[in-house]
């Protein structure tokens, strides 16, 4: 912080950049059942996801859930059909409580630590009586930040005084010479006001090279210690000592981010570096929102850039059995050129993943293959071990058949699908938030060439990483949405891959790999249509992109 010599500053206007327009929807019924809810406009200023109310229609027990994307309602996903409808219901959608962010003054005051001084403001300098007090400022741990939080208007003013008698006084002392040398510095004074330790400088006496340095307890200068006697001295040198600080006001500004109150929820703060694009967002911190809100300061240097937005994290309601939810995030894709076994695809990146979605906990196994496939293609037979011999194309149509099951079964919305991970959310979903080449030790977690004795093991069989997901290393690769391709060299958020290819992704090492290829950021492809006896693949479930 540079402080300006001036110790009042015109402050600009607080803006409240998101003014929030309510959501409105319509529900479809078929046989009785609530079937489909249509978002006819997605409003605008949401943080969090809205209540919806449905109302009327004769029937009973359709329950919803609403899904974001940015700061509006992007669907409504019908979580219970309820029953018993002879007319559409009406949707209520509750309005956005809105998210608000302003540029507030950061004001830093520094001065002697004994001081107590006093921060006022003011509306209008032409009259002298115009000043009120806001703050007293406690200085005896060192310089003190205050944001204020008050709305402000233009023209405000600040300014700090220090009542009489507790301006800082610096320390005297004197120093004697034997023999040419420096021997002793004589603290006359401690002075008042210093918080550390002030610089200590020897002038003159005809010698060179005496150093010395102070200690300082409770405000003062109690000792002033020789470390070097120097030599040649034919007259006791000048002893200088630092003064305390002076007492001076710095005001910057900084972004003040508002949260409406919500019953406890833990959410996500991302912001747009940039307004002037909707890609690219970052994130900023995670808080949990009790009833009474929460205030967030941002004081980066591009703030005032910055545009933002609240992201609900956890479960939008139950997931799947055998399912765990990933979070939305932030990560760093690929490896450092540090990392054993690095590749030169492997260029390492920001990515942002900007909605939550459920992955299996493990390797779709050969009896769910069965079991919905009607066929079973492996090479190492097992139920519990994981499906393997497919193909890309095989596992596509399996997440096809799964969803049209499960859809018509009422266990997902329409609005959902079972798909493949696109690669950033395999690699995101795979570190769970860390960063070296594997989440664990690799024998703790994986199967892989050294103790896999060439075949499959049973799923789940090694340590989960953090986020509860079995195998993301070894025993199979896992396919992926992508088509193979470099990968950009700048931040991105949601990347799905390039447009088009030859050779599809695949993700994790498998069990007759070696440890180079058995990383988190390891890349690996196939021919869509390949079959192999280390090819499987895990399925996701998401709303529909």
């Amino acid at each position: 912080m540079k402080f300006p010599s001036l110790v009042a500053l015109l402050v600009g206007v607080a803006l409240r950049l998101t003014a929030g327009e309510q959501a409105t929807a319509i529900a479809t019924v078929t046989a009785g059942y609530v079937t489909g809810i249509t978002v006819t406009s997605g409003g605008s200023g949401y943080v969090y996801a809205p209540d919806v109310f449905l109302v009327g229609g004769g029937g009973t027990g359709a329950q919803v859930k609403v899904i974001l994307i940015s700061d509006r309602v992007s669907e409504i996903l019908v979580a219970s059909a309820g029953s018993g409808y002879i007319s559409p219901p009406e949707v209520r959608i509750n309005p956005p409580d809105g998210l608000t962010q302003s540029r507030n003054p950061r004001l830093l005051v520094e001065g002697p630590s004994n001081a107590r001084p006093v921060l006022q403001v003011s509306s209008n300098l032409s009259y002298s009586s115009g000043w009120k007090p806001w703050t007293t400022v406690d200085l005896s741990s060192g310089p003190a930040e205050s944001v204020d939080l008050s709305p402000l208007e233009a023209g405000t003013y600040y300014r700090v005084l220090i009542p009489a008698g507790q301006e800082g006084t610096p320390a005297q002392a004197s120093a004697s010479v034997t023999g040419g040398l420096v021997s002793k510095i004589n603290l006359s004074d401690g002075g008042l006001g210093y918080g550390k330790a002030p610089q200590v400088t020897l002038t003159g006496g005809g010698g060179t090279g005496a150093s010395a340095i102070a200690l300082v307890d409770a405000g003062r200068v109690t000792a002033i210690i020789v470390t070097s006697a120097g030599l040649s001295y034919r007259s006791a040198p000048v002893v200088k000592i630092a003064p305390p600080p002076a007492l001076r006001l710095g005001i910057d500004t900084v972004n003040l981010i508002r949260i409406p109150g919500s019953a406890s929820a833990s959410n996500q703060i991302q912001y747009l570096p940039n307004r002037a694009t909707t890609l690219g967002w970052r994130i900023f911190t995670n808080v949990v929102v009790g009833p009474g809100g929460a205030t967030l300061v941002d004081g980066s240097d591009d703030s005032q850039l910055r545009l933002y937005r609240g992201v609900p994290l956890g479960p939008p309601g139950a997931g799947p059995t055998g399912f765990v939810w990933i979070d939305p995030g932030e990560f760093q894709m690929g490896s450092s050129e540090s990392e054993a076994g690095r590749e030169v695809d492997e260029t390492q990146h920001t990515v942002t993943i900007s909605k939550g979605f459920w992955m299996s906990d493990h390797e779709t196994t050969q009896a769910e293959y069965q079991d919905i496939v009607g066929n079973n293609p492996s090479s190492f037979k097992g139920g519990d071990r994981p499906v393997e011999q497919a193909s890309w194309d095989d596992a596509v149509a399996y997440c096809q058949k799964l969803t049209e099951r499960e859809r018509a079964a009422g266990r997902i919305a329409a609005q959902q699908a079972y798909r493949l991970p696109t690669e950033a959310e395999w690699e995101y979903a795979a570190r769970a938030g860390t960063t070296a080449a594997r989440y664990a030790d690799l024998d703790s977690i994986a199967w892989w060439s050294s103790n896999s004795a060439s075949q499959t093991h049973s799923v789940n069989g090694k340590l989960a990483n953090a986020w509860g997901l079995y195998d993301m290393i070894g025993n199979v690769w896992e396919w992926c949405s992508d088509w193979y391709g470099d990968y950009p060299t700048g931040g991105v958020s949601d990347p799905t891959g390039p447009n088009s290819g030859s050779l599809r992704l695949l993700r994790g090492g498998s069990w007759n790999f070696d440890a180079g290829l058995c990383r988190s950021a390891s890349r690996y492809w196939a021919v869509p249509g390949g079959r192999h006896g280390n090819l499987g693949f895990r399925p996701v479930l998401s709303s529909v992109r």
